[in-house]
């Protein structure tokens, strides 16, 4: 088991931090991606109030953005004439500089990660139910070499119309970069797959089953890589994963719902799924009760506790993310045209609103603190 969470310390880049808290400091400059391209605000490290937002990128048809592991580089996904990814380079402040684009077989993807080592970019792709992998040349672009793209079989399981197909909705690589995990919606599975050295190849070796209609978007991961958690989007649960006994797949350990048990809302989705740095708090999106779930984290066997659900002052909390400090959450509230940051308590993970810190950015999908550039 040691040896395979080993494999696990590093998973898909653009998820939340992990590990111990960062030191504070004044502000931090983050992305918000949307329906009408990138956005920067900025955040005061000091009280959570958000300033901006400012234009930076003009397009449409995005839902992910994810930041190299060692280069000053970003991906975006991207829609239009050249559906696939577009990739600029970005300053401290978090300014971008497009360096080009690079259609996709898939078209524009649903996720994006990146191998920990920046060798490998992978993307999942929804609508089509393929995955795709690629080369990164220097300076961290994507070159002319091929894409090696894998359709996902279709088994079939739930009776949602989202469920009559493949539905590739979050893929991160293991620590050596030659494991993929991929979460497919349509076939309420995780899937691991093989990637060689040259990303030319895409084998799959394991496969976990959710129970039918769940319908698992996306995963996250402890800080020391012992448990997973995978939210599912249909059913509105949270599910905790440990290791499989063969070291590469997983085993389904127990479920929990992410909605208080006299919601009414029968058509509630989940949406993100995180841990905060520090290992003992899980938050959900909830999109139509419209809150966070919170749940604290056993130390000793990874299950749940439901904390609360705490409202995200907007409509369809489509994404968010924890601020490296571990003291601020930041949500995107896709139908309200909004993102609102909230405290988090340190000793019980409850969530507080930060009165007059939202803004107004159109349609947001993805949040993303600008990472620290390297020189």
């Amino acid at each position: 088991m040691r040896q395979w969470l080993a494999t696990l310390s590093v998973i898909a880049v653009g998820m939340a931090a992990v590990g111990a808290p960062e030191a504070r400091t004044e502000s931090r400059p983050l992305w918000v991606q949307g329906g009408a391209g990138i956005h920067r605000l900025e955040l005061d490290d000091e009280t959570g109030a958000l300033a901006g937002p400012e234009a930076l990128e003009a397009f449409a048809g995005s839902s992910w953005l994810v930041a190299h592991p060692t280069r000053n580089v970003v991906f975006s996904s991207r829609g239009g004439e050249v559906a696939g990814i577009g990739y600029y380079t970005f300053d401290a402040g978090g300014t971008l500089t497009e360096l080009g684009r690079r259609a996709l077989p898939g078209g524009a993807p649903t996720h994006i990660a990146i191998s920990a080592d920046g060798r490998i970019l992978a993307t999942a792709h929804y609508g089509s139910g393929t995955v795709s992998v690629m080369r990164l040349g220097d300076p961290a672009v994507i070159g002319a070499d091929g894409i090696t793209t894998l359709a996902l079989p279709f088994i079939g399981s739930g009776s949602s119309r989202a469920q009559q197909q493949a539905r590739a909705h979050w893929l991160g690589f293991r620590a050596d970069g030659r494991r993929l995990d991929v979460v497919d919606l349509g076939n309420d599975c995780v899937w691991t797959l093989a990637v060689d050295e040259e990303a030319t190849a895409l084998t799959i070796t394991t496969r976990l089953e959710f129970p039918a209609g769940t319908g698992p978007r996306h995963m996250a991961f402890a800080p020391d890589g012992e448990w997973a958690y995978v939210n599912g989007e249909l059913d509105s649960t949270v599910h905790l994963l440990r290791p499989a006994a063969d070291g590469i797949g997983y085993e389904r350990v127990a479920g929990w719902s992410t909605l208080p048990a006299d919601h009414d809302e029968p058509s509630n989705s989940t949406s993100e799924v995180r841990v905060h740095p520090s290992g003992r708090f899980l938050y959900v999106g909830n999109r139509g009760h419209d809150s966070i779930a919170v749940f604290s984290i056993d130390a000793d066997d990874g299950t749940l506790t439901a904390v609360e659900q705490e409202p995200v002052r907007g409509s369809w909390p489509r994404n968010f993310v924890i601020d490296p400090s571990g003291r601020w959450l930041v949500v995107a509230g896709r139908h309200s045209n909004t993102v609102a940051v909230f405290a988090i308590d340190a000793e019980t993970g409850r969530l507080s609103f930060v009165r007059r810190s939202i803004v107004n950015v159109p349609d947001p999908v993805r949040v993303l603190f600008v990472p620290k550039a390297r020189e």
